[in-house]
């Protein structure tokens, strides 16, 4: 389909006139769009009217466009665009125009195009023909809105695609848009000839039916899948009628993490076209106050920087991207379909109370700890890597490379060690090292020389061994490489010892992703690399419901995040308390805020604190599932359910179930798992700290980092000294002789 777009500036007096002429056939020609913007300074009057109409027939045919100005101004511009080609209107001495204005008359055209119109207004009027639309336009996406809304780091992000059939007969339009995976589709509908058709959110056994029912229709019945690294894919169809259009608008919700200093807002747009109107507006509010505003992302490079506006103020900023159709083909990953990448707003807040932030609104609390003024703790960490044949070709690449970046960001008052293992265990030295300049070298010389080799595990056996070698005194870090990692495994086996595991995807930046990559945001060793608090403990008095309390680590540039409900919504303060252990020495922080204080949420906002309580509730429930068995998982997950259904969140748990028009055809969306089960088996033993761990290479692909502070390797020595005193008799070496032996033997 071809479009016309057809500017008119003029410069006037303040008086607007907006007409439409009737047209014989209906939907012959389709005015998609027509906006009239004034701008007044000192009087000074600048009006641009711009109409953007499209040909909707089989054949080409003359379009019109006809508007009335006063008579008191002057026209100063007119352009037409046809197909990207733009056509200016020149203005010349009458003389010099003469030739023109004969042909026109000749042409049987009409050569005045201005006349009177009654006592204020003259009439501009002209027209232009217009081919036919073409097959490959014959779907018109004639706006794209993206509106995101973050209050107190919890997102909220709109997306609404207005789509026309410009052709003569039904079809299928599809919308198609990339969300975080971090996020719970909360909203979806369609909305068609004025009749709206939402998607219903419901437990899984009960969605069953309508899913077989799409699979055995041969559609797609998981309508969301991951993609890459951070992403996941919504897709979705309807067939709509000749000439007719449709209305998708999918809503997502997401807490913000802060990783290295700074949380980060990920929008992906991908349209599948050049748009007359795009837009994506972005609302910050953090209530104390903002400290820094930074904008990247594909969509940000090339002539998009032009397009991208931010603006600050004490607690909120804006960010607003209005590229053109013109602009939207001109950026590092955009091309002649328009728009495809990612705008990456990054940020963060003022921290003037070291206690952290707490906000109270509608019964509900959240908590937001950050503290920065604690001294830097030591660590001794162990590096465990496979190099089982499941390690074969990049994979072992990008862990060697990982490994040489991780091993030059040390401190030196750090200690580390290196484990490799398939059937059988090798250690680079059998204690820790100081991270000496002169160790660091021999560590990267001996990783360097790491090749993959074939072996084979039992996976069960391994998760008993780690745990019990381990005892929750040291957290355990895995990062799984590539898609046929088994992931569920190497989660189950870092929650199970206080840490997380994150997949490192075969891509050639893997020893990015593991340091710093603006596309992961924030390399995993890195977010890991400072601790500055161990065994942090959250109490709320008055608190009820509350989200996970007990921290292992806190890290600097991190942040621990508590949400629950208050019991008595009639008292005047509410207290918290956070006791944890710094360098050496126990620390409290203590804090009241006075609950009628006023939130600074605005009122279209005001249930934010009650459904960022349910996101992170659903959220922590879904990671410790793996931890469970039996009646616990089983209460565990009907909490989890319970909550995803009262607030419409798509998780594992729900699908949404999307009823078209077309003879209540169905289809369900379900929210992807990353992992893959990969289960095979005898194993070897890797001895740290005394205590034996399991491994070899069975599909794991993996790094795993045994991670210890200082205070924790000290406890960690005072327990074996009493345990080894019940079992040995011949013990001559006292408890200080032997923490101090086995502190130099860990270090």
């Amino acid at each position: 389909m071809d479009r016309a777009a057809l500017r008119l500036i003029l410069l006037s007096v303040f008086l607007i006139s907006a007409s439409s002429q009737p047209v014989k056939k209906k939907q012959d020609v389709d005015i998609y769009s027509f906006y009239i913007n004034s701008t007044v300074t000192s009087r000074y009057a600048t009006t641009v009217i711009t109409s953007r109409v499209a040909n909707t027939l089989n054949e080409s045919q003359e379009i019109q466009f006809e508007v009335k100005i006063p008579k008191t101004a002057f026209i100063s511009k007119f352009r037409m665009t046809i197909e990207g080609k733009t056509y200016d209107g020149v203005v010349k001495e009458k003389q010099e125009a003469q030739q023109q204005y004969s042909e026109a008359v000749s042409r049987g055209q009409s050569a005045g195009l201005i006349k009177s119109v009654g006592r204020t207004l003259e009439d501009f009027k002209t027209s232009v023909t217009v081919a036919a639309f073409s097959k490959k336009q014959d779907v018109d996406i004639y706006s794209f809105y993206i509106n995101s809304t973050v209050t107190s780091r919890y997102a909220t992000t709109v997306i609404t695609s207005r789509v026309a059939n410009t052709l003569n007969e039904s079809q299928e339009i599809q919308f198609e848009v990339k969300i975080p995976k971090t996020a719970f589709i909360s909203k979806f509908r369609m909305t068609i000839e004025g009749k709206t058709y939402d998607g219903v959110v419901k437990e899984k056994q009960e969605a069953q039916q309508q899913y077989s029912e799409a699979v055995s229709r041969g559609q797609s019945a998981g309508l969301i899948k991951s993609v890459g690294r951070t992403l996941e894919d919504f897709k979705t169809s309807v067939t709509v009628a000749a000439f007719s259009k449709v209305t998708f608008e999918l809503t997502y919700e997401e807490l913000l993490k802060r990783r290295l200093g700074k949380y980060e807002l990920l929008i992906n747009a991908q349209p599948m076209q050049p748009l007359a109107d795009f837009k994506m507006d972005v609302h910050i509010r953090e209530k104390p106050g903002i400290s820094f505003l930074e904008v990247k992302g594909d969509l940000s490079t090339g002539d998009l920087a032009n397009a991208i506006k931010t603006t600050r103020a004490d607690k909120d900023a804006w960010v607003t991207f209005y590229p053109t159709r013109d602009q939207q083909t001109k950026c590092k990953s955009c091309g002649e379909n328009g728009l495809n990448g990612d705008l990456l707003i990054t940020y963060d807040v003022e921290r003037r109370n070291p206690k952290g932030e707490v906000m109270v609104s509608n019964g509900y609390f959240v908590h937001y700890f950050a503290p920065s003024d604690v001294p830097r703790i030591s660590k001794n960490v162990v590096f465990i890597i496979d190099r089982s044949g499941s390690m074969r070709g990049r994979k072992m690449d990008q862990t060697r490379l990982a490994l040489l970046r991780i091993l030059s960001d040390l401190d030196e008052d750090d200690h580390f060690g290196l484990i490799t293992f398939d059937h059988s265990v090798d250690t680079w030295k059998h204690e820790l090292l100081k991270a000496t300049e002169q160790n660091l070298k021999k560590a990267k010389s001996f990783v360097k020389e790491i090749r993959e080799r074939g072996s084979e595990t039992n996976i069960e056996r391994i998760m008993a061994n780690v745990k019990k070698a381990i005892g929750l005194k040291f957290p355990l870090y895995c990062l799984g490489f590539g898609h046929d990692v088994n992931f569920d495994f190497l989660t189950k086996m870092s929650l199970e010892n206080g840490g997380v595991a994150r997949r490192i995807y075969e891509d050639s930046d893997a020893d990015l992703q593991l340091q710093v990559d603006y596309r992961e945001s924030a390399g995993f060793y890195d977010e890991v690399a400072v601790p500055l608090l161990t065994d942090i403990q959250l109490k709320y008095t008055g608190g009820t419901n509350l989200t996970k309390t007990s921290f292992t680590l806190y890290f600097n540039g991190s942040e621990i995040v508590v949400s629950g409900q208050i019991t008595d919504n009639s008292v005047e303060s509410f207290s918290t308390e956070v006791i944890a252990v710094s360098k050496g020495s126990s620390v409290t922080y203590q804090d009241t805020v006075m609950i009628k204080d006023p939130s600074d949420v605005p009122p279209e906002n005001e249930d934010f604190m009650q459904r960022l309580w349910a996101y992170l509730t659903v959220k922590q429930l879904l990671e410790r599932q793996v931890l469970f068995k039996g009646q616990e998982k089983e209460d565990e997950e009907k909490e989890a359910l319970k909550l995803s259904l009262k607030y419409q969140f798509v998780t594992p748990l729900t699908s949404m179930v999307v009823t078209k028009p077309q003879e209540d055809e169905v289809e369900v969306a379900d929210k992807p798992k990353e992992g893959k089960e990969d289960p095979r088996p005898p194993a070897a033993d890797v001895n740290v700290m005394g205590q034996k761990l399991m491994f070899g290479g069975f599909g794991l692909a993996a790094l795993l980092i045994l991670f210890a502070t200082a205070a924790a390797v000290k406890a960690y020595c005072s327990y074996n000294v009493k345990q080894r005193a019940h079992t040995t008799d011949h013990v001559q070496t006292s408890e200080t002789d032997y923490i101090n032996l086995r502190e130099q033997q860990l270090k």
